[in-house]
């Protein structure tokens, strides 16, 4: 007799039924498996999306904040936020800043110090004699600080650049307000640490000091003219030719002609995060506006991305506008003294290799 087969007894059974009787162990291996696997792309994916909230909290500037409900969306007709809001303690009065910032309570420099018979006028923020007139300003608004040093100059003779040198004569670097003082400088900011890349068309009083040309380079001409020329177009000694006696390379220019260049202020981070900053506007021949931008100091000022930025020269009227380096760099000098608030203040001003200064063949600091 004929052994049947158990299955047979299944055939009229609903299909499902006979599928789930036809595992074998090797079938229910093979459903453990991917089922593991499933598992195991999940935790991945979760282990990424923990691991970039992570990078986002500690490494993208105002991140956080947007928990916290400090940033705002504007639309045209209500105010949103983020999230809800959480009352801000009353502040406490900040005590009167001391020399370290450069400026007492509402002004740049000491009370105003007419120096008679020395053919200049100093007083709280400005300077001015039959050369070279400077007035500088503070503007603060919401949750930035800025400083803006408006500049007149009978010719090129008064615009220079600064480079740091040991009692040998060796280039190193230095604080701005240091060498500042050392030149007699009126007005002083720091430019494009070139060094630290060792790169770009740099030109410095009238020599060439680095070759290697890339991005957009400002130049001062040695009838006054400031352009922003392609680095990949002309090299520094084609520059030099041309009658430029001080570039630099950094950028990106912001507005040319009087147009804002709005494709160069997106599409990097550094350009669209609020950062300290350091840039040079130009008007006319020997009409000029050098901004600094206080930042990542909470409480005090955020600092700007380049879009507000390049609306600042905007609103003043500047038919041309370059940045120069920012961050822990930004600084200005007026006068021998400190006036902004660098980021490393705290500590130490950070050391760069040159300074964008004035000066004034009337000036000394000692006489002041």
């Amino acid at each position: 007799m004929v052994k049947k087969n158990n299955r047979d007894n299944f055939q009229d059974e609903p299909a499902y039924v006979k599928e789930n009787i036809s595992l074998t162990r090797v079938g229910r291996k093979k459903i453990k498996k991917n089922r593991e696997k499933r598992m195991a792309r999940h935790i991945f994916v979760v282990a990424q999306v923990l691991l970039s909230l992570v990078i986002a909290w500690f490494f993208l500037h105002g991140f956080k904040h947007a928990f916290k409900g400090e940033y705002e969306i504007l639309t045209e007709k209500q105010l949103y936020f983020l999230a809800t809001p959480t009352p801000e303690p009353t502040p406490t009065p900040e005590p009167t800043p001391k020399s370290d910032i450069g400026e007492p309570a509402s002004t740049l420099m000491p009370s105003p110090t007419p120096i008679p018979g020395k053919g200049y006028i100093v007083k709280d923020n400005s300077y001015k004699s039959d050369n070279v007139i400077v007035t500088v300003e503070k503007v603060k608004e919401k949750d930035v600080v800025y400083y803006i040093a408006e500049i007149k100059i009978k010719d090129m003779s008064f615009i220079k650049t600064g480079m740091f040198r040991n009692s040998k004569g060796t280039k190193v670097k230095g604080k701005v307000p240091e060498t500042a003082e050392q030149l007699d400088a009126i007005i002083a900011i720091n430019s494009d640490y070139y060094s630290y890349r060792d790169s770009g068309n740099i030109i410095r009083n009238g020599k060439v000091i680095v070759n290697d040309g890339w991005g957009d380079v400002l130049c001062i001409f040695d009838d006054g003219r400031m352009e922003s020329i392609s680095g990949y177009r002309y090299d520094a000694y084609e520059l030099k030719e041309m009658g430029v006696v001080e570039s630099f390379t950094f950028g990106p220019v912001m507005i040319q002609d009087g147009e804002i260049i709005k494709e160069n202020l997106v599409g990097k981070s550094l350009k669209e995060v609020k950062h300290p900053r350091t840039a040079v506007g130009y008007y006319s021949p020997g009409h000029y506006l050098f901004v600094v931008v206080d930042g990542r100091k909470e409480g005090y000022s955020d600092g700007m991305n380049l879009t507000e930025l390049a609306n600042v020269f905007a609103s003043r009227g500047c038919n041309m506008a370059y940045n120069l380096d920012g961050g822990g760099s930004t600084t200005m000098a007026f006068m021998g003294e400190l006036v902004n608030r660098p980021e490393g203040l705290s500590t130490h001003l950070r050391d760069v290799d040159g300074i964008l200064y004035i000066w004034d063949n009337v000036y000394t600091k000692e006489e002041n």
